[in-house]
């Protein structure tokens, strides 16, 4: 992707909301202004509601107190987003809502408004989104869903449809099998990239690095 089309969006490369939730629940006003993805988005997504500017936060929800699940949370003209490749949810929201309801705080202190000239609201919306047949795929439609996003400003393969069944049944698959391509994609680079991998062959010893492909 063009970076320079892109600069004007904010993308989190972080996952906070355990140390958010804790701060919150502590009350620690201190630590809460310390917060990196606080102070990031004071720094750097300031109001600007002619530019469409979408703030990304990728999450790896917990489950037992171990990450298990990724989701991407999205917010665009004053209205939270969540999308989500897997079924479940509900048992989450808490989650979702320790990342949403410090950053609406902020995001209003900043003077950040909805379409509509209100304030920001930590609700959020789940919207429309392909779902994973393979349990380790959740990374790669989070991925996926950004790439869409800031390159089309939507799901590309999701604009078309009617509402219908048959026709959102049938450009999610298609995104979904962008996915599964994707996934092969990545095991043949890691499998070319010298010294990534190995194989060891018990008569014959390390096999030497796979060469580069031409």
């Amino acid at each position: 992707m063009d970076r320079k089309k892109y600069k004007d969006h904010l993308l989190l490369s972080t996952n906070d909301f355990p140390f958010l939730r804790d701060d919150l629940q502590q009350q620690d006003l201190a630590k809460l202004k310390a917060n990196r993805t606080i102070r990031t988005v004071k720094e750097r997504f300031p109001y600007a509601p002619e530019q469409n500017k979408y703030l990304l936060i990728p999450m790896c929800v917990l489950k037992d107190g171990h990450p298990y699940h990724w989701i991407l949370l999205t917010f665009k003209n004053g209205a939270w987003g969540i999308y989500n490749s897997a079924d479940y949810l509900t048992e989450y929201e808490w989650q979702i809502h320790t990342m949403t309801v410090p950053l609406t705080k902020v995001l209003n202190e900043m003077g950040h408004k909805d379409l509509t000239g209100r304030p920001v609201n930590s609700s959020f919306k789940q919207h429309p989104s392909p779902k994973q047949t393979s349990s380790p795929d959740c990374a790669l439609y989070v991925c996926l869903f950004i790439k869409c996003l800031l390159k089309y400003g939507y799901l590309k393969d999701l604009q078309k449809a009617t509402g219908k069944n048959k026709t959102e049944v049938a450009n999610m698959k298609a995104l979904a099998d962008k996915v599964h391509l994707k996934r092969i994609k990545l095991a043949v680079k890691i499998l070319q990239e010298p010294g990534a991998w190995r194989q060891e062959n018990p008569q014959q010893g390390p096999l030497p690095d796979h060469p580069p492909a031409q």
